[in-house]
């Protein structure tokens, strides 16, 4: 498994895409080692808030809670 980040802005259509843009919002996605998307996370105005989030689901493990609503 692998994560990615990249800089995105929305579209138009209200989609995201790859922006080489002034001020685009970082964004993340965690994939398996066959390149298939498993989960990805909410836009950050900067690189460091979309680390920190990564590292955040990083430290998490089996003892971590999982709440059904």
């Amino acid at each position: 498994m692998y994560f990615e980040i990249y800089k995105s802005a929305a579209n138009k259509s209200g989609l995201t895409t790859l922006l080489e843009e002034a001020d685009p919002s970082w964004s993340w996605r965690l994939k398996d080692a066959n390149h298939k998307l498993i989960t990805s996370g909410e836009s950050y105005k900067n690189e460091t808030d979309c680390l920190r989030a990564i590292e955040l689901v990083e430290s998490t493990n089996s003892s971590t809670l999982v709440i059904e609503l």
